[in-house]
């Protein structure tokens, strides 16, 4: 084995060391999935953009630029003589040339001369100028082969549209109107222009400075005046705020005031009772004042039909008093029963059931029921109208009020509207000046840049032809989606490798837990002819112990090399128990410790192993093996360690079953007599392999783990495993455990690259990986070989 330790070297658990930059490599073969589905949906991207994406065409021309005094240009521009600056001198007038081309000047003289306005390319646009110029280019032709670049006075033309044949139409019209401006510029004519503009510029300049001076002094001697966010001012909102309140109140007047009178119509045409029925048929004081029409209507149905009146009465009052019920139960719902709301409403439930006469009683015949009943409709309708009266006269209080503060308010803006006026004005006229000044001089920009052409004459050279397609470009596109593609596809797999909690090679699990890795168990798959053989022969050890079973197999070689790691990392060094843990639950722990015992054993060593897992024992099982007397029989000192120790078909190894479940398993294992009985059985063997629980499922591994000579840990390497065995580490690293080395359960060599794992065959023992299961009993599903 490479990874065995020295001789005589033992491992403390201390702080693991990180690993460095993240291996690309290996992530690339990990997560190759997602650079195929990364560049896929790049690809498809990229077919839609093309297939979507605006056909372009360009069309080019070539002119060529001459100095007119110059007797030779062309000899002189293409044949340099040695050490002269042509090359230099020809780029510099070349930049004012290409500047003079895309000018808005020459742009505007070329729309206007050519009807550009009318072609289909430009077919609801409204920037004209501005559209042409971002879709033109004037560009120098370059001579890759002489020394000097930009020895050429040949300028390149050219126009990119959505229609291959108007193309070049735009680019002649162009031309053109350069050609023309180099005539004009000539006779002097952009000169005399700009001299014009200059002097309109400083008198424009100077009437704004004359504005601003006295804007400022205005500014000066004025009231502050502020602006809300509407742009109204602060007088103008708050008038405006009152006038809203005055008007809802005005409302709130009229309509309390036809209450009033509808009241009054009714007491007096029929009664207290007609009145009655106008009041009950008012909203409580949480609502809103009924509003005159509906007033009018309920005092139109009182005066209909005298005869039904009491009827139309108890109607209403029964309508009031369903209503009131109602607004009862949800107070109570939200308040409680002593709440003053709820109180308020039973009070008035109480007025409403008294008012309400019986089925039984004639109301033309007086009886001292009718009169009591009369009296109390009376002193109600006397009530509500007292009571509105005086919501009223509080009304028109608010309402006097807010109109006393609207003429003070009112007051006060028009102190200020003057200044309000004035500033206005002031803004106006300099954004006018404003706006002429910056038209100016952007005129002047454009004379500016053609004013020192000189005299210059131009040739076309190439004539343009039909705009050729240069957009989209399937060459381009493609393959900068496809990168793109892969590069999101890197990108989640890399955030995929980062949120993995789980061991990918040996040396991160060396680098992660700083322990050294003393074996590789591969995956134990299922041997039928095996599993027929024993069920025909009788016999008692479970198929998974492959070190008795198949001892030339590959999977027995594997423990054989986790023997060969032990008898290095413990020569010499007295190391004679050996616990054997892992972090969860299903990480193949008893499987290693029973055929590492069996290939100690198998090696002419005496070898004792003890199963101290008191919740899921597994060595009886694996072993054929009675378990009503064991370990826990002789710690409780229910059995003698003579009757509980019990030998095995493999020469030279016994067994020390757990025994009975105890209630108290943790308490057992703290016991000195634990201490004592591992004593004794070193003396009685070459090597104690202790049995214990995983370390993160419950407290047993941690208290056996600092009275044993050292600790090997097994783990399978599945999801959170990497989370769960730094875990692990830190639990063993606290208890000052002698850490002797990892063995790796489960590696699938054909799994995930160079260092996988799998779940087949016996490999797939206890059925989860939550610990919370470890405490259920083991049935069949649950015992097959992960143990």
């Amino acid at each position: 084995m490479s990874d065995h330790l020295s001789e005589n070297e033992v491992v403390n658990v201390g702080p693991p060391s990180h690993a460095g930059l993240p291996d690309l490599m290996g992530i690339l073969q990990r997560r190759k999935a997602y650079l195929v589905l990364g560049g896929m949906i790049g690809l498809i991207l990229g077919l839609l953009y093309y297939a979507m994406a605006t056909r372009r065409y360009e069309s080019i021309a070539q002119i060529l630029v001459l100095k007119k005094q110059t007797e030779n240009p062309i000899q002189s521009a293409t044949n340099p003589i040695p050490g002269s600056s042509v090359s230099s001198t020809t780029q510099d007038f070349l930049e004012t040339h290409r500047a003079v081309i895309k000018s808005p000047l020459i742009v505007g003289r070329a729309i206007e001369k050519g009807n550009l306005q009318e072609l289909e390319t430009f077919r609801g646009e409204d920037r004209l100028v501005d559209t042409i110029i971002k879709s033109m280019k004037v560009e120098r032709e370059i001579d890759k082969k002489a020394a000097a670049r930009f020895n050429s006075q040949v300028l390149n033309v050219s126009f990119q549209g959505t229609v291959p044949a108007e193309s070049s139409v735009i680019v002649n019209a162009i031309l053109d109107s350069y050609q023309d401006f180099l005539n004009d510029s000539s006779r002097g004519s952009v000169k005399e222009t700009l001299d014009l503009i200059k002097k309109a510029r400083d008198l424009i300049q100077k009437d704004m400075d004359e504005k601003e001076k006295a804007y400022a002094q205005f500014r000066q001697n004025t009231p502050v005046l502020w602006k809300g966010p509407t742009g109204a001012t602060l007088y103008q909102e708050r008038l405006a705020n009152i006038d809203v309140q005055r008007s809802a109140l005005m409302r709130q007047e009229a309509d309390m005031e036809a209450t009033l009178t509808a009241v009054d119509a009714a007491q007096k045409s029929g009664g207290p009772a007609m009145a009655m029925q106008i009041i009950s048929g008012l909203p409580s004081t949480r609502e809103m004042p009924m509003t005159t029409p509906t007033l009018l209507r309920a005092r139109e149905d009182t005066t209909t039909s005298s005869t039904a009146g009491t009827n139309t009465m108890r109607g209403t009052l029964e309508d009031e008093l369903l209503r009131l019920q109602l607004e009862e139960g949800k107070l109570l719902e939200v308040f409680g029963p002593q709440h003053p709301e709820v109180l308020s409403v039973r009070d008035r439930i109480k007025t409403v059931q008294a008012l309400m006469v019986p089925a039984n009683i004639d109301p033309s015949k007086p009886s001292p029921d009718s009169e009591r009943h009369h009296r109390t409709v009376q002193r109600t309708v006397d009530t509500k109208i007292g009571q509105m009266k005086s919501q009223l006269r509080e009304i028109k209080r608010s309402e006097q009020a807010l109109t006393e503060l609207f003429k003070k308010e009112l007051e006060e803006a028009k102190k200020v509207f003057p200044y309000e006026t004035q500033d206005d004005s002031f803004k106006r006229s300099l954004d006018r000046s404003a706006f002429l000044y910056e038209s100016i001089m952007k005129r002047m920009e454009d004379l500016d840049i053609v004013s020192n052409v000189g005299a210059y004459d131009s040739q076309v050279i190439t004539p343009p032809q039909a705009g050729e397609k240069v957009s989209p470009k399937g060459t381009l596109v493609f393959p900068i989606a496809l990168f793109l593609g892969l590069l999101g596809g890197f990108g989640l797999g890399y955030l995929a490798e980062v949120t993995d909690k789980s061991f990918h090679t040996p040396e991160e699990i060396r680098a992660r837990l700083g322990l050294p890795l003393i074996g590789h168990i591969p995956v134990l798959k299922q041997d039928e002819q095996l599993l027929e053989k024993i069920a025909s022969e009788g016999g008692l050890l479970h198929p998974v112990i492959c070190s008795y079973y198949r001892p030339k197999s590959r999977d027995a070689e594997a423990y054989r090399g986790v023997r060969t790691a032990l008898y290095f990392s413990t020569r010499g060094g007295g190391y004679k128990t050996i616990q054997i843990t892992s972090p969860d639950m299903g990480d193949g722990k008893s499987t290693l410790a029973a055929n590492l015992a069996v290939a100690v054993a198998n090696s002419g060593k005496k070898v004792i192993l003890i199963d101290a897992d008191f919740r899921r024992p597994q060595q009886d099982r694996l072993f054929g093996l009675p378990n009503k007397v064991g370990f826990a029989s002789v710690l409780n000192g229910s059995a003698e360690l003579a009757e509980a120790l019990r030998p095995t078909v493999v020469p030279g190894l016994s067994i020390l079953t757990s025994g009975a479940i105890p209630p108290n398993p943790a308490e057992l294992l703290t016991s000195p007599r634990f201490k004592e009985m591992l004593d004794v059985l070193s003396e009685q063997s070459d090597l104690v392999l202790v049995d214990t629980p995983p370390l993160l499922a419950v407290s047993d591994p941690s208290v056996v783990a600092p009275r044993v000579d050292g600790v090997i840990l097994g783990l399978r390497l599945r999801k959170h495993s990497r989370v769960h065995a730094e875990q692990a580490r830190e639990i063993l690293g606290a208890l000052g455990a002698h850490v002797l080395g990892v063995v790796v359960n489960a590696v699938n060599s054909k799994k995930g690259g160079r260092y996988g794992y799998g779940y087949g065959g016996y490999g797939a023992g206890y059925g989860t990986d939550e610990n919370a299961r470890y405490y259920q009993e083991e049935t069949p599903e649950t015992s097959n070989g992960k143990v």
